[in-house]
């Protein structure tokens, strides 16, 4: 049953004047006659009492108008819904993102959601290699990782990383002696491999890659902490580059980053055609999505 002739239906109930309902519908009057008897030749009943008072509801047109508003409405509200999915403005968005990407994606998400209130964000934090595995899996639609894990994901780099050290502010050796080499054999405090079990093993190839075979004296869940330790003397540490965002004020620390040891970071997802919530997510960041075959 075609919803234009529930709708043709529904204007004669309301108006129960012909002329009035087909001027509404902007159809000739005989072309609302020839609607209305199609309908009651599919209902098998007569839906219309026709006088001189016009077009009034037969006992079954009554329930039948009942239910045509339903259906009409339901219609309504569904073709709604699936125009605004397909702009982006309704859905689900999940996320992903390293520590790096931290201030770009709270600051995206809160963005998006005051454009697009009826779409659900889930984001959450996690290491490149769990990203990666959940991407795979679809339930991520967005990572902000490492790029260069997988050659079949699209990337779209967003900038650099790279690897620092973090010593203690009388530390005996000047910022330009500071090498993995020079650091062999002095205790380590390291980020938790349970934490970041990607930056952990990076760190540790750096180092030995490097002539530095560290004494790993402890590891911690929190940069902060990490911190602490290291301005108490407890050891020395490394950290990406990017957590200086995080560092503890008036602690009395030295950074020394180390340019020969970076790696690219962005924005990845899966191949295929992006739904129409993460397109506009990404939109946000300045990223235009290629179109590309899964």
């Amino acid at each position: 049953m075609e919803t234009s002739l529930l709708r043709s239906f529904l204007a004669l109930a309301d108006h129960s004047n012909y002329g009035r309902a087909s001027a509404m519908l902007h159809l000739s009057q005989p072309a609302l006659s020839r609607q209305i008897a199609r309908l009651e030749e599919q209902v098998g009943g007569t839906l219309f009492e026709r006088g001189r008072h016009g077009a009034r509801l037969t006992e079954l047109g009554k329930v039948f108008a009942v239910e045509a508003r339903k259906i009409v409405s339901d219609s309504d509200a569904l073709l709604e819904r699936t125009q605004r999915i397909a702009k982006g403005e309704i859905g689900e968005l999940k996320i992903g993102f390293a520590l790096w990407a931290i201030e770009i994606v709270t600051h995206a998400v809160s963005t998006f959601r005051k454009a697009y209130p009826d779409v659900r964000i889930d984001f959450a934090n996690r290491c490149s290699s769990d990203q990666y595995r959940l991407l795979g899996e679809g339930a991520l639609d967005i990572a902000f990782m490492r790029l260069g894990m997988d050659r079949s994901l699209i990337e779209y780099e967003l900038g650099s990383d790279q690897m620092m050290f973090v010593l203690p502010s009388d530390f005996p050796l000047a910022d330009d002696e500071i090498t993995p080499q020079a650091l062999s054999g002095y205790d380590f405090i390291l980020m938790s491999r349970d934490l970041s079990p990607d930056f952990h093993q990076s760190a540790i190839a750096y180092l030995q890659q490097n002539g530095c075979w560290p004494n790993i004296v402890q590891e911690s869940r929190e940069f902060f902490s990490i911190q602490s330790l290291v301005a108490a003397g407890q050891g020395i540490s490394l950290m990406p580059a990017s957590a200086a965002r995080l560092i503890m004020k008036g602690m009395r620390l030295r950074y020394v980053r180390m340019s020969s040891c970076s790696w690219r970071h962005g924005l990845v997802m899966m191949p295929g055609e992006p739904a129409p919530a993460t397109r506009k997510f990404a939109e946000l960041l300045g990223v235009q999505l290629r179109e590309t075959a899964p």
